[in-house]
């Protein structure tokens, strides 16, 4: 069957996989995993058979990844290369937002660039004359996300969504798919599961509350309905698998756990005290869900903790002072034990029981750090610097500039092979992680 795309003179050829690419154009190939028809990049069905087509492994989505929070590149190991280590290459794709970059995501191989301002910017790095700028309505108030080809922007008493699907058309775009009104402000990071979205508001009155905004298909969907309110919310984070999400807040002194299932009725929200965890929630500091475990920072000491959702009960405490983590998960999509955190003075490495210990005058910034399965963590530090520690060789590492200046890194994203880093110029780069061949 001939190219998807415009491009009538493509011929045929091999895709060696789930996305892969038109040997003539370039261009993104989604290859339909029923009769194997060739489909455009950010297509939801296949334009043959009607087939749902499955997403690309090593999509950066959301804050941190996915709405699990994880900071993980999902990518399989086998695709990351050897384990001979790796080399870091400087892919000729350099964008400048003109303001500070908020946000970095990756969808179908195209790079997705968000400044604070509104400037949104879209690459695809094999096709580098294929690009649209465009500026939304802004400032950018929280941390955004894809689902479903669907990119939704949360700005001052506004949430947008802007459908994808129209940057494959002979003559690109991008026009606003629907706008909902909210009664706040929106922050932290919006949160999709099924067709609900969740998201976290700030009201004039500085109260926090978490909206679920229902049936997204629709064009608009409903107003947000008010979920639970408090002085202190955490981030939402959800796991597609189990069809659940999970918050946490505080009222004074009392902690409580907050979690919705999606049992194919209108979700509803349950609540319990969280009477044994003996530290008050800690400040803007995201949480992680996985495997049925809530992982979450908590008190003065900013301890990292592991909560079970079914129960409320703290099963493990894993570490003091820690101002962020990634964790990283097994083919069963429980956590493996494995992960790295934060802290004021190095970065901790939880399987190997190593540290890496700063200079005084070192830290980290926003937006790290982002575990690749099996071969590296990235961390993006104050100074402007890149760190890309080999897993296999701690605390060996990597390091490179963005740019000539100390401007801190604000944002990363790692999807397919590819590391996106963008600072608070609005500077972004691309980086592809290659695998060093095996010795003889």
């Amino acid at each position: 069957m001939s190219c998807p795309y415009f491009q009538s003179q493509c011929p045929e050829g091999d895709v060696a996989e789930e996305t892969g690419s038109c040997p003539q154009c370039s261009r993104v190939l989604k290859s339909c995993p029923a009769c194997g028809t060739r489909n455009r990049a950010f297509a939801n069905f296949c334009r043959s058979c009607r087939t749902r087509l499955p997403a690309a492994s090593g999509n950066w989505l959301s804050h941190r990844g996915t709405v699990q929070r994880l900071g993980l590149n999902a990518l399989p190991e086998s695709q990351l290369g050897s384990q001979e280590g790796f080399e870091i290459k400087e892919e000729d794709l350099n964008l400048e937002l003109g303001d500070p970059c908020r946000s970095l995501l990756g969808y179908d191989r195209h790079l997705i660039a968000i400044s604070q301002s509104g400037t949104i910017e879209i690459r695809d790095p094999q096709v580098p004359t294929a690009s649209l700028r465009f500026k939304a309505e802004g400032p950018v108030s929280c941390e955004p996300c894809i689902e479903g080809g669907v990119l939704y922007l949360g700005s001052p008493g506004r949430l947008t969504a802007y459908s994808l699907g129209a940057l494959t058309l002979a003559q690109p775009r991008l026009a606003p798919h629907w706008q909902l009104r909210l009664p706040g402000t929106p922050v932290q990071a919006l949160t999709v599961l099924g067709d609900h979205l969740y998201v976290t508001i700030v009201s004039p009155d500085m109260r926090r509350e978490v909206l679920v905004v229902e049936n997204l298909e629709r064009k608009p969907p409903g107003a947000g309905r008010p979920l639970h309110g408090s002085a202190k919310l955490s981030w939402t984070a959800a796991d597609p698998a189990s069809q659940q999400l999970v918050f946490l807040s505080q009222q004074d002194e009392s902690l409580q756990l907050h979690r919705v299932v999606h049992d194919g009725v209108r979700p509803d929200l349950a609540t319990q005290p969280l009477a044994h965890i003996p530290y008050p929630l800690a400040d803007n500091v995201p949480i992680a869900f996985l495997g049925g475990k809530i992982f979450g920072v908590f008190g003065d000491e900013e301890k990292l903790c592991r909560i079970d959702a079914a129960s409320g009960e703290l099963e493990q405490a894993l570490g003091d002072d820690v101002k962020l983590f990634s964790l990283s998960q097994d083919s069963e999509g429980r956590w493996d034990g494995d992960g790295v955190q934060i802290f004021t003075h190095g970065i901790h490495f939880l399987r190997a029981a190593r540290t890496d210990w700063f200079t005084p005058l070192e830290r980290v910034v926003k937006g790290s750090p982002i575990l690749l399965r099996g071969r590296a963590a990235v961390v993006g530090m104050l100074d402007g610097r890149l760190r890309v520690y080999d897993l296999a060789r701690l605390p060996r590492y990597e390091q490179l500039r963005l740019t000539g200046a100390s401007e801190p890194i604000t944002a990363l994203a790692s999807f397919q092979n590819y590391l996106a880093v963008g600072n608070v110029k609005g500077v972004v780069k691309l980086l592809t992680l290659q695998g060093r061949p095996a010795t003889a």
